[in-house]
């Protein structure tokens, strides 16, 4: 039920990188597990910073940020560098899909729909 106080730093450092790699380690840590946090925080880094990029043509995509190593459990050994995405390109209004009544919805089953006068806007 305390308030906190105005202009009151929490933390020593004033960026991201300072504040995650800076933050204590748990006591008694093996080397072992030292290394392997310390990998993990420069992955915690690099994944937020994917996140949190300004321009929106750099920032991550859900789909991007998916396969980062942070959240793949996988070695992390260089600043990531996600794959480009498929561009999606507009499809005009003037598209058909037969929604057969008794099988359900397609979308919903994970099954493309029967589309027929598709034409493609580039």
């Amino acid at each position: 039920m305390k308030k906190p106080s105005i202009g009151k730093e929490y933390f020593n450092h004033m960026n991201l990188e300072g504040i995650v790699k800076k933050y204590p380690y748990k006591k008694n840590l093996q080397e072992a597990d030292l290394v392997r946090e310390s990998q993990m925080r420069l992955s915690l880094i690099d994944f937020l910073k994917g996140l949190v990029e300004f321009d929106p043509a750099k920032r991550w995509s859900p789909m991007q940020a998916s396969k980062h190593p942070f959240v793949t459990g996988e070695p992390f050994t260089c600043p990531y560098v996600p794959a480009p995405e498929t561009p999606r390109l507009p499809v005009s209004h003037n598209v058909k899909v037969d929604h057969h009544p008794a099988a359900g919805h397609w979308f919903a089953a994970g099954l493309s729909p029967n589309v027929s006068n598709f034409c493609v806007m580039y």
